[in-house]
């Protein structure tokens, strides 16, 4: 059997972050965490592989748009998929260009766990 599944989980907010990796884990997947974009940035800079993110938009120091932006331009993570988990009302402009890079884009206030357990195993 080969390596397990690893799930990219980006938000600044610590309970989402725990709540997820306790999700991600329970399924027998690698969860890896950052806190903020510059720390995302280093993980997607170090060439380490993903099979799947979920990205906040609203961040400390980098934004998930530009996170969002440079996940698509690397060629290691180009078509990773991503799903946005934010807490951000979006206009319709917003979300459209959001899915234009992302597959999905999910409100933290429709959040449920069994929606969760759903999109990795869709994704995955």
């Amino acid at each position: 059997m080969g390596e397990p599944k690893s799930v990219l989980i980006i938000d600044d907010d610590s309970v989402t972050r725990r709540l997820l990796v306790r999700l991600v884990e329970k399924t027998g997947r690698k969860a890896v965490c950052a806190g903020d974009g510059q720390e995302a940035e280093r993980l997607i800079d170090s060439g380490r592989g993903f099979d799947l993110v979920f990205l906040d938009l609203l961040m400390p120091h980098v934004s998930g748009w530009d996170l969002l932006a440079k996940l698509r331009e690397q060629p290691g993570t180009r078509d990773v998929p991503v799903i946005i988990l934010t807490g951000t009302k979006l206009s319709d402009t917003e979300r459209t260009r959001i899915l234009e890079r992302a597959q999905e884009v999910v409100d933290k206030k429709d959040f449920s766990v069994n929606d969760f357990e759903k999109r990795l195993e869709k994704w995955l």
